[in-house]
């Protein structure tokens, strides 16, 4: 039986007489309570049975019957199922149910049999497209077109939707992995670190900026994949930015193999005059090839023009190992729209078009303590602690739960594997991963957006 097509599933009315043929002596032998072939009794007898298939079908008991047997036969052979499937007699209310019982089984296997179910009403396949979306979203990015969906805006929003359901998942996962770290449900990584996705945040930097401009106000951050294009937007900042206007960046730093993420914050103190921030979570010894590469890049995208700039770049000597300095850097661009500093006191050289310092920070001895409440080693906090300058300022909150630096190191103390760029080995230290719960927090608000944009 042919349970795919409704018509094989409707048992046929049971004949009044019975035909027997026989071949004997390849002669036809009719009985005589059989009606001839040609009679009209026997073309009363196809009419009433044809009839009698096509009125159950139009009944929503025998659509009802069918649908189980249907859903039943997807459930054991789904490959037989889309084999043998004939839409044919199927109502549409019917079609697109067995369509989406299909995307519970197998997303992608719907994908690529949609137009098998003749689905006439253009909502209803794009109702099934979104489904396939919810399930395996690349199910869908691969085969829209089966959808025939003539809008190509509604195309191209479904797909959208797909691809922010997919990184919704990642992210989500990446949550789990962080969690379960930090709890000591698995063991603890290896910075270099680690081969694990979570830590792998620059993969999804470019989502994060724009979660956290949404959500902060004037903080106006942009991502510069090389020193190269964090040199142009300074220029352009230059030539057409406004006094007051601030603009910060997230730039990746490349220095050979090497490559490092610092946080930039410009801003226009006077036309063509601009003063730049530069954030960086490693000591200056290690800072100072990344500076240089920054600074060459603006000096030969603005030396043959007239402006003046003036850049510091603060080495915080925060980071304690290969991994996180991306995270660093997204801590230092929203802590920089919290710390305002005094444009005034800003002082250009006259006829120094140039200015650059790398500043060796690690006391805290320019910047607000509120920069280092995600410092690694245990040192830092300690000389932050002896700076005078800090006196009045080492008790106070440092974050919304009301710890003081102190008292976040410790709430986030652990010890883990630290690989050494110098050695080249792995050394067991004891530090703060407080860093990595700012990296769930990122990740958690960019969950947040992405729901909502999934929802819109």
């Amino acid at each position: 039986m042919n349970i795919n097509h409704p018509a094989s599933l409707i048992p046929r009315p049971a004949r009044e007489s019975s035909t027997v043929n026989a071949r004997t002596n390849n002669s036809h032998v009719q009985t005589s309570n059989s009606p001839a072939p040609d009679s009209p009794t026997a073309s009363t007898s196809r009419s009433h049975q044809y009839g009698c298939t096509a009125f159950l079908l139009q009944t929503d008991l025998a659509q009802t019957f069918l649908l189980k047997q249907a859903k039943s036969s997807v459930e054991k052979n789904l490959g037989e199922f889309l084999r043998k499937f004939d839409a044919s007699g199927w109502s549409p209310k019917s079609r697109i149910e067995l369509a989406n019982c299909v995307a519970e089984k197998d997303a992608l296997l719907l994908a690529e049999n949609i137009q098998k179910f003749e689905i006439a009403e253009e909502s209803g396949r794009i109702e099934l497209a979104r489904i396939v979306a919810e399930k395996t979203p690349s199910a869908l990015a691969d085969n829209i077109r089966n959808f025939d969906i003539d809008d190509e805006n509604v195309r191209t929003a479904i797909v959208e939707a797909t691809k922010n359901k997919r990184l919704l998942n990642k992210v989500r996962e990446h949550v789990t992995t962080l969690k379960e770290l930090k709890e000591g449900k698995v063991p603890p990584r290896n910075f270099i670190g680690d081969t694990r996705d979570a830590y792998k945040s620059e993969l999804l930097i470019e989502e994060i900026i724009a979660s956290e401009n949404e959500r902060a106000a004037g903080l106006n951050l942009s991502l510069c994949r090389t020193a190269q294009a964090f040199a142009r937007n300074i220029k352009g900042l230059a030539e057409n930015g406004t006094p007051r206007q601030k603009a910060r960046y997230i730039t990746t730093v490349h220095k050979g193999r090497l490559w490092h993420v610092i946080a930039y914050e410009a801003s226009v103190i006077a036309p063509g005059k601009i003063y730049i921030r530069g954030f960086d979570s490693l000591p200056e010894t290690r800072s100072q090839k990344y500076f240089e590469v920054a600074c060459d890049n603006i000096k030969a995208a603005c030396k043959e023009k007239n402006y003046q700039i003036k850049l510091d770049t603060f080495a915080t000597g925060q980071q304690h190992a290969p991994a996180g300095c991306d995270i660093f850097s997204l801590s230092f661009a929203l802590k920089s729209l919290d710390e305002q500093f005094d444009a005034n006191s800003i002082k250009f050289e006259e006829g120094k078009q140039f200015d650059f310092q790398l500043i060796a920070d690690e006391k805290a001895a320019r910047l607000p303590i509120t920069y280092y409440k995600h410092a690694q080693p245990r040192d830092i906090i300690d000389r932050i602690k002896e700076n005078s300058r800090n006196e009045q300022d080492i008790d106070k909150p440092v974050n919304k739960k009301g710890q003081s630096l102190e008292q976040r190191y410790k709430a986030n103390e652990t010890t883990q594997n630290i690989y050494s760029l110098t050695t080249g080995t792995y050394q067991r230290k004891t530090f703060s991963d407080s860093i990595d719960a700012k990296r769930i927090a990122f990740y958690e608000r960019l969950i947040q957006r992405l729901e909502q944009r999934l929802q819109a």
